[in-house]
């Protein structure tokens, strides 16, 4: 197979691909192998080798990973069972563990122990080769997405978004208007939609059984009891947790090549803690911005008190300090194409191997207005849908206006929607589906941003995806001064010096927060905010959001799908958020694009695997040259691998 000069290799000086990308084609007969080329032909990817797996009736294709010494793969078959495992783990799963599944006949019952039972962010798909259907799984956390969708009498899973809308439209597809709307206004379709009716994706904690003529979603994932009481309890257990986390992560890293990301707030100082307990001095990373120079201050003092080194993230930064040409924020439906985290973590590889993020613990612990979630459960769900809209959308236009304007639907419709999303998790309590909900939904998109740095051959880890961790912090009892207390507490214990820098841009120690009612914090935020927002230079942000808003617009324009002016109205109508607004419209433009087969423009930085004009091509590897690890056991239980293809 001929090689492409180094003068013409889009794939020279590439990040490493540190993530896995696959795609597999259940049933399909005489069009398997078609299928599964072009699936492959549209993977995100950093590298053209690829390993094709095949049995009766199923076909898989992997592009590995590298550089990555968390990562772990498991294909074994027994009978007329093949399970796929793929993820970075924590815990590593034994082999034996992974093909005792199999014995028998694999059951809901045992699938969900075996799920329940793993430590890391994985995902795969499990297949009964005799019937022909397909069980698919992904963590309960979030972070890593499966996709899937039937073409003709074929099951299609992927790693990715990109293949599946492609190749669906060209089967013939639907744009779901729903899904827009949901994009729009919560920056991701509400529960498993996606971009085009036929596609799904799969939610955290959820399985999904598929046949050629229906498909069913299960939740195998419950969130365990909040009894832990005891903040020194529960302090000592967290720290206990964070060792064996620091440990599964510096036995395949160096330990001064750790980075994290560092906003001065009570998330990144608890992650930023939790390395300096055990002896790692990170490189704290932080993504400036020309609108909030005061965040840039605090964070600066935050490193230094640690005693850390500080690096500064800009869009201004040389472009030939990176790497630039080949990058991606985000995945699939819920980029929101942010550049900032594309600059992160192209700056990331320049000071660190593995980079950890503080996001998530606040949603875990269940940092919420519990009095007034409890009074609203107490009624119907809609009415707690309503208020947690209302807090998320209380310094913007209102929902109901953006609906009218670009969409001309009504919020009830909409409602519906989202009230469907907290009644799936079917909890016992409204308090726990609040947590929850947020966690799957609204707060879903802060975890694509891990995603970033995962495309760019750094390691992401995150301090609350270690089960370990996480554990402690869904055992916490339902107290909010409690949980606020362990959480300030835990961000300065390896620096007591931090109990004094204020986490926030309001001038209050951390020591003090748990003390202040939350309405006061709520009003010193805001007016902090407000004071900012004042401080900013207008003339030069205007100008900013206006060319990038016409670059929108025009795309919009182009697609036919929603109204240029509709759009110039609402971005007009609040200008304080329209730049989020507008990103969530490029997504989704970018979405429609890329499945119509239209190029896809660069705008505000933002690019989909950047400048590689050869990206379809792909070589088919010989198996005895395969990177995979636990392939070949599997091959001796009866999975054949061929080299296929080519050109």
């Amino acid at each position: 197979m001929g090689q492409l000069s180094d003068s013409l290799d889009p794939f020279r000086s590439t990040p490493a691909q540190v993530f896995r990308s696959f795609f597999a084609v259940v049933g399909g007969g005489e069009r398997a192998d078609e299928l599964l080329k072009t699936g492959l032909s549209y993977l995100p990817r950093y590298r053209r080798q690829c390993v094709v797996h095949e049995a009766e009736g199923l076909k898989l294709g992997v592009f590995s990973p590298e550089g990555n010494p968390l990562d772990r793969e498991y294909l074994v078959r027994v009978g007329d069972f093949v399970i796929y495992l793929e993820g970075d783990f924590y815990e590593i799963p034994g082999e034996i563990t992974v093909r005792n599944l199999l014995l028998g006949q694999p059951s809901d019952s045992t699938l969900f122990a075996f799920l329940n039972g793993l430590n890391g962010i994985f995902r795969g798909f499990l297949v009964d080769l005799g019937r022909g259907n397909c069980t698919a799984f992904v963590n309960w956390i979030g972070f890593t997405l499966l996709y899937y969708c039937l073409i003709n009498d074929a099951i299609c899973v992927s790693s990715s978004i990109w293949p599946l809308i492609r190749m669906r439209w060209q089967a013939g597809a639907d744009i779901d208007r729903s899904a827009l709307e949901d994009m729009v206004l919560l920056g991701h379709p509400a529960s498993g939609r996606t971009i085009l009716s036929q596609v799904s994706v799969l939610q955290p904690g959820n399985v999904v059984n598929v046949s050629r003529t229906r498909s069913h979603v299960q939740r195998y994932f419950t969130p365990p009891a909040r009894t832990e009481s005891d903040p020194q309890h529960a302090a000592r257990r967290m720290r206990c947790a964070w060792h064996d986390h620091i440990q599964s992560i510096a036995g395949g890293f160096d330990p001064n090549r750790i980075a994290t990301t560092l906003t001065g707030g009570r998330d990144t100082r608890v992650v930023l803690n939790a390395l300096i307990s055990q002896g790692i001095r990170p490189t704290c990373l932080h993504v400036g911005s020309s609108s909030r120079p005061a965040d840039e201050v605090r964070a600066r003092r935050v490193a230094k008190a640690a005693g850390c080194s500080y690096r500064l993230v800009t869009s201004s930064r040389p472009p030939d300090e990176f790497d630039h040409d080949n990058y991606v924020l985000g995945e699939g439906i819920y980029a929101s194409g942010n550049w900032t985290f594309g600059a992160l973590s192209l700056c990331a590889r320049q000071y660190g191997d593995v980079v950890e993020y503080g996001h998530t613990g606040d949603v875990l612990g269940g940092f919420c207005d519990i009095g007034e979630v409890d009074r609203l459960g107490q009624g119907d769900t809609e009415t707690l849908v309503r208020w947690s809209l209302s807090r998320y959308y209380a310094h913007q236009t209102p929902p109901q206006y953006i609906l009218k304007e670009l969409f001309g639907a009504s919020l009830n419709d909409f409602l519906a929607r989202y009230v469907a999303t907290f009644d799936e998790l079917g909890a016992s309590d409204p308090y726990t589906t609040y947590v929850w909900q947020r966690l799957g939904n609204r707060d879903f998109r802060r975890l694509a941003h891990f995603a970033s740095a995962a495309k760019l051959g750094v390691p992401a880890v995150c301090l609350y995806h270690d089960r370990r961790v996480a554990d402690v912090y869904l055992t916490l009892c339902r107290n909010l001064w409690l949980n606020q207390r362990l959480h300030c507490s835990l961000g300065h214990t390896a620096i007591p010096r931090l109990r004094w820098l204020p986490a926030f841009s309001y001038p209050l120690p951390p020591i003090l927060e748990p003390f202040v009612p939350g309405s006061v914090r709520t009003t010193l935020r805001s007016l902090t905010r407000t004071m900012q927002t004042l401080k900013q230079p207008a003339a030069a942000a205007r100008d900013r959001d206006l060319e990038f808003a016409r670059d929108v617009i025009q795309l919009a324009r182009e697609e036919g799908i929603l109204d240029p002016a509709a759009i110039a109205r609402v971005a007009a109508a609040n200008p304080r958020t329209a730049h989020q607004l507008l990103y969530w419209l490029l997504a989704t433009l970018k979405l429609i694009r890329f499945a119509r087969g239209t190029p896809l423009p660069e705008i505000d930085g933002s690019r989909l695997f950047g400048r590689a004009q050869d990206m379809t091509r792909v070589d088919i590897v010989d198996t005895p040259g395969c990177p995979l690890r636990s392939i070949q056991s599997a091959m001796t239980v009866g999975v054949v691998t061929k080299s296929v293809g080519g050109e």
